[in-house]
């Protein structure tokens, strides 16, 4: 990279550097849109682990892009950080057509080798307000990495079921499926209450979101959807989920 400019010392601030991209000031709407990325940011982080660092950047302010920053340790980076030069090439890759992200290797400061990769956040008009960014350090250890990716109950990461459906009607099948199984297997639940039940229970999963859902229960459980709906309607007035 070229030689960076002073910061100023004194008098009137200066204007923010465009570095030549000559972006705008962002709107509110943009940092909303920012924002919203940063659970993101943290989400990714604990799926791939501590040497995996995960980074958002603003382009308001170059000199200061890093708004939120998961295992900043694997960079040395931290809030406030600036745009790497890599960024900025890639920003103006863009603007003469290039795509929107990049799988590149680097080598952080450390001299460890990275696998990084790098998407840019456009708002509403197409115009490029942040990147999402993520570095991998390849030379973490490797038992390391195998304990990332090993369920330990006792940090709250065990095992969950999770059904991964190809299409809704397969969804609504197999959740229903384990709602009927768990309800019916359930001695303290009388007969007559085992549809209310079940309704409630789905209700509580959000099944009752998907458009077919309540004519697919009401078939399974053969009542009418009206019935579906009553049970539903109670279930909100006694202060099931919302």
């Amino acid at each position: 990279m070229g030689k960076r400019s002073p910061l100023p010392t004194g008098g009137k601030p200066a204007e923010r550097p465009r570095l030549g991209l000559g972006n705008p000031p962002l709107t509110a709407e943009d940092r909303t849109i920012l924002d919203s990325y940063r659970p993101l940011v943290q989400a990714m982080a604990d799926l791939l682990g501590p040497h995996c660092e995960v980074v958002l950047h603003s382009l308001e302010d170059p000199r200061r892009s890093v708004v939120c920053i998961a295992n900043g340790h694997v960079t040395g980076r931290s809030p406030g950080s600036p745009l790497t030069d890599l960024a900025l090439d890639m920003l103006r890759e863009v603007r003469a057509g290039g795509r929107l992200h990049q799988t590149y290797f680097s080598t952080a400061r450390n001299g460890h080798q990275l696998k990084s990769a790098t998407t840019l956040i456009r708002n509403g008009n197409g115009r490029t307000i942040g990147m999402l960014c993520v570095n991998l350090d390849l030379d973490a250890p490797l038992h390391q990495f195998a304990a990332t990716y090993t369920a330990v109950p006792e940090t709250g990461l065990g095992h969950v079921p999770e059904y991964f459906a190809s299409n809704v009607a397969d969804l609504l099948e197999t959740t229903v499926d384990a709602v009927l199984r768990q309800v019916e297997d359930d001695p303290a639940v009388p007969a007559s209450q085992r549809n209310k039940q079940i309704v409630t229970a789905l209700f509580d999963k959000g099944v009752f979101e998907i458009k077919e859902a309540i004519h697919y229960v009401a078939a399974r459980l053969k009542v009418t959807h009206h019935t579906v709906y009553m049970h539903i309607r109670r279930h909100r007035q006694e202060g099931g989920a919302a």
